[in-house]
C-alpha cells in the first residue's frame, strides 16, 4: 500500500473452496426462499379451505336452528297458561289491554258455561277478530317477528288473556 497520493488497493484473495462455499450458501438460500414461497402458497390454500369449512359449518348450524322447535308461549297443562316467554310477548303486544277491551262482548255467551267452554268461545272470538281486525293482525305479526314465534303461537297468547279476562268478569276461575 502506498500513501503517495493515490488510491488504496485492497486485494482480497479467496481460495476456490471459499467460492464453492459462497455458491453453496446462495443455492441453499435460493432453495429455502423457494420452500418458503411454496409453504406460503400452501398456507394460503389451507386458510382458504378453512374459510370454506367454516362457511359450511355456519350454514349447517343455521339449518339446525331452523329445525329446532320455537319456544312455547303457552303451557298446555290444564288450564292453558302463559309461559314466562308468553308473558313477555303479552306485554309487548299488549294482549291484556286488548282482552280487557273485548271481554265484555263475550260475557253474555259465557254465563252458565264451564271454563273449557269459555276458552273455546275465546279461541273462536280471537280467530274471528284476527281475520277482521288489521290492527290485531299487525300486532300479532310484530310479536311473532320480535320473538321468533309463529303467528299461531302469538294468537294463543291472546286467547289465554281473553279467557282470563272473561272468567274474571263472569266470576269463575282465576
Amino acid at each position: 500500500m502506498s500513501d503517495a497520493g493515490g488510491t488504496v488497493v485492497l486485494q482480497l484473495t479467496i481460495p476456490w473452496w471459499g467460492w464453492c462455499g459462497i455458491v453453496a450458501a446462495l443455492i441453499g438460500i435460493g432453495i429455502w426462499v423457494g420452500r418458503v414461497n411454496s409453504d406460503r402458497e400452501s398456507f394460503k390454500g389451507f386458510v382458504k379451505e378453512i374459510r370454506t369449512d367454516i362457511s359450511e359449518i355456519r350454514t349447517n348450524i343455521n339449518r339446525i336452528f331452523e329445525r329446532l322447535p320455537v319456544p312455547q308461549l303457552v303451557k298446555t297443562s290444564s288450564p292453558v297458561t302463559l309461559t314466562e316467554r308468553g308473558a313477555e310477548v303479552s306485554k309487548t303486544v299488549q294482549s291484556k289491554a286488548w282482552s280487557d277491551k273485548h271481554a265484555p262482548h263475550l260475557v253474555d255467551g259465557a254465563h252458565g258455561k264451564e271454563e273449557f267452554e269459555i276458552f273455546d268461545l275465546c279461541v273462536d272470538y280471537v280467530r274471528q277478530q284476527f281475520q277482521e281486525d288489521a290492527d290485531l293482525q299487525r300486532a300479532v305479526r310484530a310479536g311473532a317477528y320480535e320473538y321468533g314465534a309463529n303467528e299461531r303461537e302469538v294468537l294463543k297468547v291472546y286467547e289465554v288473556e281473553l279467557r282470563d279476562a272473561v272468567l274474571g268478569l263472569v266470576g269463575v276461575g282465576p
